[in-house]
Formats: structure tokens, C-alpha cells, sequence
């Protein structure tokens, strides 16, 4: 199989029909299972949730409280919940504190037994983790050369499109930066060093922080924002934070990139 076939088959790992929130479902699909962690390191990451759910409800978790339900979460997840991720369990929790999955009478492990429950069989969970696996059995399929030339000819023909979107009116239209950044670096269409990477980065990081101070001026409840405002000025960024910030550095890269192109 030559060079271009595999880069087309290597070409991007999630689905682009994947919108933010799918895509961070599908994200935390593939970081590592609870039951799999290091004692000590998944202690200290499910210490971290608590306490982030907790300071969300404007609550403090005594230390001795933390330490019998971070105990006592490890153990119900072994029991019942072995194939949960770290990253699901993140999420399961934050949306249940916000009542995603109904009403809940305090912060236990019976809650998180609940919360936990409902959101992995949420739909639209379902739906993302659906849409990834019917792109990779896409991706799959496509072995030969022509199955390849007309994937990547649909995706060239979608880029035109929203490359004359963007010189019509200035804005970068897509679901997700990240994985386009990916395919256009791919195939040497955006070439960047490490440290211009990190120049993006850090100017993204920059834009988002400037987009939650605004936000804190409006009307809602203003702890999670507060809380990512920590997490990203204290260098504690969680996946999801990474993520927030990766898509709008890429998408900063690419709008760079289309200025520099002609109809």
C-alpha cells in the first residue's frame, strides 16, 4: 500500500460529523478505564471531581467525607461500572449535579451510582458513540484506491465550500477545528513547528479566557465558568478545557491559512 492510500486511511481517528459535545463524549469514551488506574493516581483524580462538583454546588466536602466517598466510589464503579472512563465518570458526575438526570437528594454514592447510570445510557451518548463507530467502519472499509480518492475528494469539495464561506463572511464555520487541522496537516496543506503550535495555543487560551470574563457578565450561574477560569489560569486544565482550547487554537491555524489562499 503506498505512502498516499495510508495516509488516507490514517487520516483523522473521529468522525467530523461529530459536533463539541459529541466530540468530548467520544474523547472520554477513549481515556482510561477507572478500573484500570493506578491506585494512587485514581484517588487523586476522583478527589479532583469531587471537589470541583462540590465547589459547584458551593458546598465543602469535609476531608474525612471525600476520603470514605472517594473510597466508596472506587468500589461501587469496580462493582458495577467496570467498563466506566475516568473521563466519563468526570462527565457523569458534572451533568448530574445539574440535574441532567432528574431530581437527586445529596452528594453520595448512591447519587453517583445514578448519575452514572443515566449517563451512560444517556442518548446522546449513544448517538455520538454511534456516529464514531459507523466512521471508523467507514474508514474500514475504504481499502482501496478508489474508495480512498473519493473520500478524499468529498472532503476537498466540503473544504472549498467553506473556504469561500469564509472569505464571504469572515468566519470559520465547523464543528470541529481539531480534526480538520489534523487532515490538512496531513496532507501539507498547514505546516507548523512545535513552538508556532504553542504560539496558537496560548493566543486560543488567551480568547477563551477572554470569552468567560465576558460571559461572567451575564445573567446564570457563574460558578462553572469561575471554576474553568481557575482550572485554566492555575495550569489544571481537565480534557474537556484542553479540548475548548486545542479546537479554537486549530481553527485560529486555519483561518491563518485561508487568508493566504485565493478564491
Amino acid at each position: 500500500m503506498d505512502l498516499k492510500i495510508k495516509t488516507m486511511l490514517a487520516i483523522t481517528q473521529t468522525s467530523p460529523k461529530l459536533n463539541k459535545q459529541e466530540l468530548e463524549l467520544v474523547t472520554a469514551n477513549a481515556s482510561p478505564l477507572v478500573v484500570s488506574m493506578d491506585k494512587s493516581e485514581l484517588s487523586s483524580r476522583i478527589i479532583d471531581i469531587l471537589s470541583n462538583i462540590s465547589n459547584a454546588l458551593g458546598q465543602q466536602m469535609r476531608p474525612a467525607d471525600m476520603k470514605a466517598q472517594t473510597i466508596g466510589l472506587i468500589a461501587e464503579i469496580g462493582a458495577y461500572f467496570k467498563k466506566l472512563t475516568i473521563e466519563e465518570l468526570d462527565i457523569a458526575l458534572k451533568n448530574g449535579i445539574r440535574g441532567e438526570y432528574g431530581e437527586y437528594f445529596g452528594l453520595n454514592v448512591i447519587t453517583y451510582h445514578k448519575f452514572i447510570k443515566a449517563s451512560l445510557l444517556a442518548e446522546k451518548r449513544r448517538d455520538a458513540l454511534v456516529k464514531q463507530m459507523e466512521f471508523i467502519e467507514d474508514q474500514n472499509r475504504a481499502k482501496t484506491e478508489k474508495d480512498i480518492e473519493r473520500i478524499e475528494s468529498e472532503f476537498w469539495e466540503n473544504e472549498k465550500n467553506r473556504f469561500q464561506k469564509f472569505k464571504e463572511t469572515g468566519k470559520f464555520y465547523g464543528d470541529s477545528p481539531s480534526t480538520i487541522f489534523g487532515i490538512y496537516e496531513s496532507k501539507g496543506k498547514i505546516s507548523l513547528t512545535t513552538s508556532e503550535k504553542w504560539v496558537y495555543f496560548n493566543h486560543a487560551r488567551q480568547i477563551i479566557v477572554e470569552s468567560l470574563n465576558r460571559q461572567l457578565g451575564i445573567g446564570m450561574d457563574t460558578r462553572p465558568i469561575k471554576q474553568t477560569l481557575n482550572r485554566i489560569n492555575n495550569g489544571e486544565m481537565t480534557s474537556s478545557d484542553n479540548l475548548l482550547i486545542k479546537d479554537k487554537a486549530c481553527e485560529l491555524a486555519i483561518i491563518a491559512h485561508f487568508k493566504t489562499q485565493t478564491p
